[in-house]
C-alpha cells in the first residue's frame, strides 16, 4: 500500500517543476547573468533613448565637476545614435551601449556606455561612459 502523503508529494513536486520551467521560459531565452545582443539597435526606441540619456548624464556630470572646481571637459557632446548594444539580466537590466556622438565642433566621437535600469523603482543609472576604440568610417 502506498503512503498517504506520497501522491500529494508527487503532485507538489510536479507543480514546482512545472512552474519553474514556465518561469524560465518567461525570460525568453535570457539567462540571469548572461549577456545577449540587442537586435535592431537603430530602430529600438528604448535603446536609443538610453543612449541619449547616457550623453545627457555625462554632460550633466561634466558641468557639475566644473561647478565644483574639479575640472571636467568644457565641450558638451550631442547624441547621434546608438550603433551597438548588449544587455545583461542582473538586479534589473544592464545595458552595454556603443554611442555615436558629435562634439560642438561637429566631429564624430564614439563612447562605450553602461546603464542599469531597475523598472520596479523607476531607476536609471549611468555607470560608465568612456571613449570607444570603435572607429567611425
Amino acid at each position: 500500500m502506498a503512503k498517504p502523503g506520497g501522491l500529494r508529494f508527487t503532485l507538489l513536486l510536479f507543480f514546482i517543476v512545472f512552474v519553474g520551467v514556465e518561469s524560465v521560459n518567461g525570460y525568453r531565452g535570457r539567462m540571469v547573468g548572461g549577456i545577449s545582443e540587442v537586435k535592431d539597435v537603430k530602430t529600438n526606441k528604448e535603446v536609443q533613448e538610453l543612449g541619449r540619456f547616457s550623453v545627457e548624464e555625462f554632460n550633466r556630470k561634466q558641468t557639475q565637476q566644473q561647478d565644483d572646481g574639479g575640472g571636467g571637459c568644457n565641450e558638451k557632446l550631442r547624441f547621434s545614435q546608438v550603433v551597438a548594444a548588449k544587455k545583461q539580466v542582473v538586479a534589473g537590466l544592464k545595458y552595454y551601449l556603443t554611442v555615436e556622438t558629435t562634439s560642438e565642433k561637429g566631429e564624430p566621437e564614439m563612447f562605450n556606455s553602461v546603464v542599469v535600469i531597475k523598472p520596479w523603482v523607476h531607476s536609471k543609472e549611468l555607470l560608465d561612459f568612456k571613449p570607444s576604440r570603435l572607429l567611425i568610417l
